[in-house]
């Protein structure tokens, strides 16, 4: 769906932001949801992504 919305709309670039993953049965090798998010992205478009690392939150 953001990949979609992004063509759709023509934004110049998009950001991705999340928390670490902490799964410790993820093997997917990415070390926060936003950079799976913007290898998912970039199977869609080239244009630039950003990813931004935030801190784990406290919530379940």
């Amino acid at each position: 769906m953001a990949a979609k919305t992004f063509r759709q709309r023509n934004y110049q670039s998009i950001a991705v932001s999340s928390e670490p993953i902490e799964d410790k049965f993820c093997i997917s090798g990415f070390k926060i949801y936003a950079e799976h998010a913007a290898y998912d992205l970039s199977q869609f478009t080239a244009n630039l992504i950003s990813v931004t690392p935030m801190p784990a939150s406290a919530q379940d």
